[in-house]
């Protein structure tokens, strides 16, 4: 089978291949891990962290992402790559349809490789990830790296379906401005009505009523006239 590229050897025979023509050794394990059919579209990420491929060693595996069209993830920390390595990946890489993650961390890489993975993050159509911990690259040169992949990887979002850009959409209407409590609009308040108390009978007190005789008076209520004793 022919892959895109127009190889027809599988991925482990390319990289094979490849080895012998650089002079040298063949990762034991990367040749375990490669398929040995010419289904290239299997191979989406090639994870060589703490391999030691090296610096020539690095060349063989460049020429096997190169020719994968689906590889998305290329682990290679700790692999004694120097700026020339970065040289080399970049140069390879940089029209990979599919390389979204690299990482080259605690690789003793400089300024110089900075520099040409800053133009890489632009001029790769798919990298969104770039680390680069313990290296000797200027931090803020590794933050600018980072923010330049990474905004393209908000671009691509942006066009997906149901994605909307904050720049799209409509500035909201102005606030209201606050109201102060005394100008809110008073709700009638409802006062229940006392319970009703029954009216107590007035209180009549005695008054004498002189009587024919003076001796005897008689109250409003008694019929009979009394005699004082």
């Amino acid at each position: 089978m022919v892959n895109e590229t127009g190889s027809t050897q599988s991925p482990r025979e390319v990289y094979a291949t490849k080895c012998n023509a650089h002079r040298c050794n063949k990762n034991s394990q990367l040749m375990k891990s490669l398929p040995d059919s010419h289904q290239w579209d299997l191979l989406t990420e090639l994870d060589l962290n703490l391999n030691f491929v090296g610096r020539v060693g690095i060349r063989p595996v460049l020429e096997v992402v190169k020719l994968s069209p689906n590889v998305r993830k290329l682990c290679l920390a700790d692999n004694f790559l120097n700026n020339e390595s970065v040289k080399d990946i970049v140069t390879a890489l940089v029209r990979h349809p599919s390389l979204g993650h690299l990482d080259l961390s605690r690789n003793p890489i400089s300024h110089a490789a900075g520099k040409m993975l800053s133009h890489f993050a632009v001029d790769s159509q798919a990298l969104h990830t770039v680390l680069l911990e313990e290296t000797l690259i200027n931090p803020a040169l590794i933050r600018i790296i980072q923010k330049k992949a990474a905004s393209k990887l908000e671009g691509h979002q942006s066009g997906q379906p149901g994605f909307v850009a904050a720049d799209s959409v409509p500035a909201a209407a102005a606030a209201p401005l606050p109201v102060a409590a005394s100008e809110l609009p008073r709700e009638p308040v409802a006062v229940a009505a006392p319970p009703h108390v029954p009216e107590k009978p007035a209180r009549v007190r005695p008054v004498p009523v002189p009587a024919s005789d003076p001796t005897v008076y008689q109250a409003p209520w008694d019929p009979e006239p009394r005699t004082p004793t």
